[in-house]
């Protein structure tokens, strides 16, 4: 590094600005402690198309930190689980959990538009065009290097990599788990003769899950199937694509009517297995990328987040990514990641085939839910909480 670049110390550098790496700065941002928020992008903002889904104990954590959006998204109050050609089902409620909803759908710039409001009330630095390019650890903090335009380094007592899992989480840690399966996504916008009054659908088949999430007066489709078979559906008109996702997922939402833009993307398992070296710690994507099917991977992001923050509260800023900061942040993970990971995998892979004797099984599951309402409870406060919602 040329010695003319300029450097400094900062208590927390958080790499990537997105929704998690934006939630971690605001729960520390009443701290007193000097926090700057690095960006690759020159802009926060996304495809204006993309939506999210959170749950509740995700909008407890927004709320928290003062970065639930005023605009009001979409509530789902009802999510009806299926097994296409078979008897098993169940129907989640909030009215059952005596919740308003058990989740929600937004456009993924409403909670950028958010965070970023309210983060210029705080002290928060936020530098945009300013890619990490290494992050050097040692004994007492970890060196950031940014290039870009102005190349420079700083260091501090504490970097938190929330990147999304690019090749920078890979130059540092190690993958345990890295995989693509079998199945690719193909998301757009469709309508139905049928209000959606709130009711999601997760319709697990033969050749993926199938997901409709009520999103302002229509549906945000998730289809997932072989690289061949989206293929095939990118292809298609209008009518025919209309036609097909009909046939595939029946008629329980009404008759489709329209269908938006067609995009697609593979579905990979990313999972780093020791989250944490001297001063440096992965959260979010970087640490675990997941299937979407059940919605887990961003909301498991925000409990890393809240997680992290409630760390630092109990730590001067002389122990932040210590031995035992490191330690104790790890333990307070391990059951609910590896919790949320192991369910999210369970679900593609014991629900996506034809095999008899799975079939059985996972038909008395959904079977056995809608007859033991304590155990569909139990399910619902996993999704919406994460491990620890069974405690609540």
């Amino acid at each position: 590094m040329d010695e003319s670049v300029n450097s400094q110390h900062v208590d927390i550098a958080i790499i990537g600005a997105g929704p998690v790496g934006s939630a971690v700065a605001l729960g520390l941002s009443n701290l007193g402690l000097r926090v700057v928020l690095l960006e690759a992008r020159d802009n926060l903002r996304a495809d204006e198309r993309r939506t999210l889904a959170l749950s509740h104990g995700s909008r407890e954590i927004l709320e928290t930190i003062q970065a639930w959006p005023s605009h009001s998204p979409t509530y789902i109050k009802k999510i009806h689980v299926t097994d296409k050609g078979h008897f098993g089902q169940t129907i989640l409620t909030a009215e059952e959990m005596e919740l308003p909803a058990l989740g929600y759908v937004l456009k993924y710039n409403v909670l950028v538009d958010a965070m970023l409001s309210a983060l210029s009330n705080t002290s928060v630095k936020i530098e945009t065009a300013s890619p990490v390019t290494e992050i050097k650890t040692s004994e007492n903090h970890a060196e950031v290097v940014i290039g870009g335009t102005h190349p420079r380094s700083i260091t501090a007592s504490l970097a938190i990599l929330a990147d999304g899992g690019k090749q920078l989480t890979a130059s540092l840690f190690s993958i345990t788990h890295d995989s693509v399966y079998k199945q690719v996504a193909l998301v757009a916008q469709v309508t139905c003769s049928k209000p959606h009054e709130g009711l999601a659908y997760e319709r697990f088949t033969a050749e993926g899950p199938v997901a409709l999430l009520p999103f302002e007066d229509h549906y945000a489709l998730v289809w997932t199937g072989t690289q061949e078979k989206i293929t095939h559906l990118l292809s298609l008109s209008e009518s025919s694509f209309l036609n097909e996702l009909q046939i595939h997922f029946g008629y329980r939402a009404g008759e489709f009517l329209s269908v938006g833009a067609r995009n697609s993307y593979p579905l990979t398992l990313k999972v780093v297995g020791n989250l944490t070296q001297p001063h440096l710690i992965c959260i979010g994507n970087a640490a675990q990328t997941m299937h979407p099917v059940a919605g887990q991977g961003f909301n498991l992001g925000l409990r890393d987040a809240q997680t992290l923050f409630d760390l630092v509260k109990q730590f001067s800023t002389g122990g932040l990514g210590g031995q035992a900061f490191n330690e104790q942040y790890q333990r307070r993970r391990r059951l609910d990641r590896g919790f949320g990971i192991g369910l999210t995998h369970l679900l593609v892979t014991g629900f996506s085939n034809n095999y008899p004797i799975i079939n059985t099984l996972r038909n008395q599951i959904l079977f056995g839910m809608n007859l033991v309402p304590p155990m569909r409870r139990m399910l619902t406060k996993v999704m919406l909480y994460g491990v620890q919602g069974i405690l609540k």
